[in-house]
C-alpha cells in the first residue's frame, strides 16, 4: 500500500508523453539540465519565504525541490560565467507536502523550459509557441490564458491588502464571482471590482499599463483579467494552460525577473501527471514475444536476430504450454513469434498478429519487415 499522493506507473504511456514533450523542447534549441532533488532549505525558501516551508519535505537544513525553477536559478547564480541567453529544459519529479486531492499529488513530474537573460517579449512568445506545439502533438486542444502583473498592480494600487485581494481573485474559477465578491467585501474591498474585471478587454488594459498592453498585444492569446499566478513570484507577463472540462490547470508560467539576482527570466511548466490523467491514448509495447515448444535454441537465435535489428523482443523463459505463453503475450504484445519443431527445422517462425487474429509462416527477414 502506498502513502497518499504518490502512485506507480506501468506501461509505455507516461514514457511516450515525456518523450513528446522533450522532443518539442529540443526542437526549439533548449538544452537538457538535471539538478539534485535535494537543495538547502535556505535556497528553497529564499524567494518564497518561510511560509513555503509548509509545502516542503525537509529535514533540518535540507529539503526536496518543489519545482525546477529554484534549482535553475541557484545554478545561474552559482555560475555567472554561463553565456546568455541560457535556454534550458528540465523534466523530473518534484514534491509538495500538501493534502492530496483529485489531480493534485505530493510527488509528481514537471516539465519546464526557461530562458535566462532575455528581456524582450519575444522570449515569452516563443514559450507559448512551444506550449501550443506540445499540445498539438498530444492532440489536445488547450486553453491558453495570459495576463500581466503590471496591469494587476495598477488595478489594485488603492487596495491596502493586495496579497489578500489577489489570493481571493485567484479562486474565482473554484468558487465563482459571488463568493469572491462576498470575501472581498468582508475586508472592506468594493466587490464591484469583480464586475468591472468581467467586462474588461485587452484594450482596457491600456488605461492601466501601456507596458502590459503592448506585451499582451504581442502575445496575442486569450486575455484573462482574473488570471493571478503567484504574484510574489512573477514580475511581468503571466500564462496558464487549461483544458476544456478540467477544473485545474495543466501548466503555466510567466516572467520572474530579478530572482536570485538574475535580471531577466521567463519560463513555463507542464504538469505532466495532470496531462497524463486526461490523455486518452494508450501505447502497447512495440516488438514481439517469442513463444517456443521444445526449440529454445532456435528461439534464442531468433530473439538475438530481432534485437540486433532494434526490435524489442521478449523471449519465453519458462517451461509452460503454448496456451499459457499466448495468454501472457496477448496482454502485452500485438505480435507473437511461435517456434516449434517444424519451424526450427525450416528456420522459420509462425508470426501471429493478435490484433487481427492472423498468422503466417515466414523466415526471419520476412518477419522483420512485418514487425518493424
Amino acid at each position: 500500500m502506498l502513502p497518499p499522493g504518490v502512485r506507480d506507473f506501468v506501461g509505455e504511456k507516461r514514457r511516450k508523453l515525456l518523450s513528446i514533450i522533450e522532443e518539442v523542447f529540443r526542437l526549439y534549441g533548449y538544452r537538457y539540465m538535471e539538478t539534485p532533488a535535494l537543495e538547502y532549505l535556505s535556497t528553497l525558501t529564499e524567494k518564497g519565504g518561510e511560509e513555503i516551508k509548509e509545502q516542503i519535505f525537509y529535514c533540518e537544513k535540507e529539503g526536496l525541490r518543489f519545482d525546477h525553477t529554484v534549482p535553475l536559478m541557484r545554478y545561474v547564480r552559482d555560475h555567472p560565467e554561463i553565456p546568455k541567453p541560457f535556454k534550458r529544459y528540465a523534466i523530473g519529479k518534484v514534491w509538495r507536502n500538501e493534502e492530496p486531492q483529485k489531480m493534485r499529488y505530493r510527488e509528481f513530474v514537471q516539465a519546464d523550459v526557461d530562458i535566462i537573460g532575455v528581456k524582450e517579449i519575444w522570449a515569452s512568445q516563443e514559450l507559448l509557441e512551444i506550449a501550443e506545439e506540445v499540445f498539438r502533438r498530444l492532440e489536445i486542444q488547450p486553453i491558453i490564458r495570459v495576463n500581466h502583473k503590471a496591469f494587476l498592480l495598477e488595478l489594485a494600487k488603492d487596495i491596502e491588502d493586495k496579497g489578500f485581494f489577489f489570493r481571493t481573485l485567484d479562486k474565482i474559477d473554484r468558487f465563482g464571482k459571488d463568493w469572491v465578491k462576498q470575501e472581498l467585501e468582508k475586508k472592506g474591498i468594493d466587490g464591484e471590482i469583480v464586475d468591472r474585471l468581467s467586462k474588461m478587454t485587452l484594450e482596457d488594459v491600456r488605461g492601466y499599463s501601456e507596458k502590459a498592453y503592448e506585451d499582451l498585444k504581442v502575445l496575442g492569446r486569450t486575455f484573462d483579467p482574473f488570471l493571478v499566478r503567484g504574484l510574489d513570484y512573477y514580475t511581468g507577463e503571466l500564462f496558464e494552460f487549461g483544458i476544456e472540462g478540467v477544473n485545474v490547470s495543466v501548466g503555466g508560467g510567466g516572467r520572474y525577473d530579478g530572482m536570485f539576482g538574475s535580471d531577466y527570466n521567463v519560463g513555463i511548466s507542464f504538469g505532466v501527471d495532470r496531462i497524463y490523467d486526461i490523455w486518452e491514448k494508450e501505447f502497447p509495447p512495440k516488438g514481439l514475444f517469442i513463444a517456443w515448444i521444445k526449440e529454445k535454441e532456435f528461439a534464442n537465435e531468433a530473439a538475438s536476430f530481432f534485437r540486433r535489428h532494434n526490435i524489442p523482443t521478449e523471449l519465453n523463459l519458462q517451461e509452460r504450454s503454448l496456451k499459457k505463453q499466448l495468454e501472457y503475450a496477448s496482454k502485452h504484445y500485438r505480435w507473437v513469434a511461435i517456434i516449434g519443431p517444424k519451424e526450427a527445422q525450416e528456420r522459420k517462425i509462425t508470426l501471429r498478429d493478435l490484433a487481427q487474429s492472423k498468422e503466417e509462416t515466414l523466415n526471419l527477414d520476412e518477419a522483420l519487415k512485418k514487425v518493424s
